[in-house]
């Protein structure tokens, strides 16, 4: 017969290479006697896969979760790429806006300092009319419109 006997709870152990409580609730999970000790080749089997399987189910319930995890993630990359590049764009525009403006206000400068100088160039002008319109003149050159020697 293909059948195993254990003489003790400690070669069950050994055999299956497992802690003692999951030995008693993998003999009960499969119908058996905590006291059971012999063992036919499928029962062996069934005893054995349990915890393959509850591993197998445990991965797989694992592996759906991450699944859903790498979907959400990949959903979220895609959101932050459009904004990525909605907000690229928008700093581009910024930009073009920023250097333009820059333009404008070179521009304004020149202008103001142009104007700057010409109201110095007028104010020139005028203090020198006044200086020479200030200075006293003689009796005959104010009588004849020359100007004194000095």
């Amino acid at each position: 017969m293909d059948s195993k006997e254990f003489n003790n709870v400690a070669e069950m152990l050994v055999y299956f290479d497992i802690s003692k409580p999951t030995l008693y609730k993998r003999l009960s999970a499969n119908g058996f006697k905590t006291s059971k000790r012999q063992f036919t080749v499928d029962e062996l089997r069934l005893v054995k896969e349990n915890q393959v399987k509850h591993n197998l189910t445990r991965t797989s319930v694992e592996l759906e979760k991450l699944k859903a995890e790498i979907d959400e993630l990949t959903k979220v990359n895609t959101k932050l790429t459009a904004k990525n590049e909605e907000l690229s764009g928008q700093v581009a525009d910024l930009l073009e806006q920023n250097k333009n403006e820059s333009a404008d206000f070179k521009k304004l400068l020149d202008q103001a300092q142009q104007l700057q100088l010409d109201l110095q160039q007028q104010l020139k002008a005028k203090d020198q009319l006044l200086i020479e319109t200030s200075t006293p003149k003689g009796f005959w050159a104010r009588l004849w419109g020359v100007r004194s020697r000095g």
